[in-house]
């Protein structure tokens, strides 16, 4: 699915309720209603009353659902309507022959990080979905699955705060705790992503999506 980045949805930006979609596809909302309503609110900038509004016609057309998980708690989850604008490109139409080379250099980027011992985790496994998995010539985008491992497990907090020292000393400043701690992970979701447009990468642990779609495995990591 491709969509038009100017495209406005409940008067906010599609690539605003798209974010939030996907947020909602890693199980990164998880609270009571109202503190829910607030996270909304923190990503639209706008005010309680007009987010509560976007978050009721959201999930009144299917886009997301509350699962209650404790007395008090909801998470919130993108629903399979949901999760197809969740992954939709907002980029340009790319052939399948350049999808294929940035797939090929993509692997070569996991091969790297999986020779790098300073990085915290390995590259796992890749997969890829979505069109790339039609017969069409031309495709919205890449879309990839993509499974880290911790390098260390023994010993990973010790090398998990090493690597965050690392990034300090290089001057690299961390506004909340949880960018701080996530960050050799993000690290390596960085490296692989290459600040490319046209591949979007998404957890095969996290991403709720791969309980409901086709895959093909490209790249598994042998451990020696």
């Amino acid at each position: 699915m491709i969509i038009d980045p100017k495209q406005k949805m409940y008067g906010l930006p599609i690539l605003k309720i798209r974010e939030i979609i996907r947020l909602a596809m890693e199980d990164r909302f998880f609270a009571s209603k109202r503190e829910l309503i607030i996270k909304v609110a923190s990503l639209t900038k706008k005010s309680q009353l007009i987010s509560k509004s976007i978050f009721e016609q959201m999930i009144s057309e299917g886009l997301l659902e509350m699962e209650k998980v404790k007395p008090s708690g909801f998470c919130l989850k993108a629903t399979d309507k949901g999760s197809i604008l969740g992954v939709a490109s907002a980029g340009k139409p790319i052939s399948r022959e350049k999808a294929t080379q940035l797939l090929d250099e993509l692997i070569d980027r996991a091969k790297r990080v999986n020779k790098n011992d300073e990085l915290v985790y390995c590259v796992g496994c890749i997969k890829v979905f979505g069109s790339y998995l039609s017969d069409k010539e031309t495709i919205g985008d890449l879309d990839i699955g993509v499974k880290l491992i911790k390098r260390y497990p023994e010993n990973f907090l010790k090398q998990n705060n090493y690597r965050i020292s690392q990034a300090k000393e290089q001057g690299k400043r961390f506004g909340r705790l949880i960018d701080q701690l996530s960050y050799p992970y993000f690290e390596i979701m960085r490296i692989l992503k290459n600040r490319c447009r046209n591949i979007s990468l998404h957890d095969l642990d996290s991403d709720a999506i791969f309980e409901r779609t086709e895959t093909k495995t490209v790249y598994e990591y042998q451990v020696i």
